[in-house]
């Protein structure tokens, strides 16, 4: 082989525009098995430059996020229909919070706190016999399985040795019905609560004051949606009865000393 044709790439076998492969070339190289072959290789009519693709991004480019994501195991169609099905439970904000917390690991669990080199007991401050875990809290402990056990959804957080909570909110959200995920959450943070609640305030309650602290948390959160919904309404329709009618007059140009009768309308409206 020639001095010059030792570092020759796959292009030196091409033409100048890349459509082609240089036969010529090739057999002076090649073999004729090997130059039959490479012959076979198709190659495209017009030139196209290569670059680098991410598969696992729809765009085929990385940025933080798709990285992120992939890390996460966001791209499996099963996990993404439970954190999409999460995400659209219609419970409060501070609910929500806190399934993204448990789910994601990020529940400040003694245990987990330690883990982050923290200088605390990692006991459970109930019982101060067994490691404080966020599964331990919410499924484990005796007084959050009579919590559970009031409820109708006892039978959907069910839990093996080694579950996490993410397993366990997970076969909820495949198996349960909307309102049952729904007080599903609810109890939960409502058993989080009442840890919080007697850690910093050594303030207690019963089986029953949990449940129905979690029930009227989320009654009194729906009326309030339903009055904020009445509230945009009546505002929205303000506005619309008020562009109508400065549109209506627009071509007027006289002064009034009195408001036009559609703003005595509208502020009767207001009043009620």
């Amino acid at each position: 082989m020639h001095v010059h044709l030792q570092h020759i790439t796959v292009a030196g076998f091409m033409n100048a525009e890349g459509t082609q492969w240089d036969e010529e070339m090739i057999r002076d190289i090649c073999n004729d098995r090997d130059t039959e072959f490479i012959q076979r290789i198709p190659l495209p009519s017009n030139p196209i430059r290569d670059y680098w693709v991410l598969l696992k991004d729809d765009k085929g480019m990385y940025t933080v996020k798709s990285c992120y994501r992939w890390l996460q195991g966001k791209l499996n169609t099963d996990l993404t229909v439970f954190w999409k099905k999460l995400w659209s439970l219609k419970v409060p904000g501070k609910v929500i919070d806190f399934l993204w917390r448990v789910c994601s690991g990020c529940l400040p669990t003694t245990t987990a706190l330690a883990q982050k080199h923290v200088n605390i007991s990692i006991f459970f401050p109930w019982c101060h016999s067994v490691n404080e875990t966020d599964c331990h809290i919410l499924f484990g402990y005796g007084f959050a399985q009579s919590v559970w056990k009031l409820s109708n959804v006892f039978h959907l957080v069910q839990f093996d040795p080694g579950d996490t909570t993410f397993m366990v909110f997970h076969r909820c959200m495949s198996a349960g019905t909307r309102e049952q995920c729904v007080l599903t959450a609810m109890i939960g943070w409502s058993i989080w609560n009442r840890r919080n609640k007697w850690v910093w305030e050594r303030v207690n309650g019963s089986t029953f004051g949990v449940l129905a602290a979690a029930q009227n948390l989320l009654h009194d959160w729906k009326e309030a949606q339903v009055l904020v919904d009445l509230v945009y309404r009546s505002t929205n329709g303000v506005a619309h009865l008020l562009a109508s009618a400065a549109h209506s007059m627009s071509g007027c140009e006289e002064w009034f000393v009195t408001p036009p009768e559609f703003i005595n309308d509208v502020l009767d409206l207001d009043s009620l």
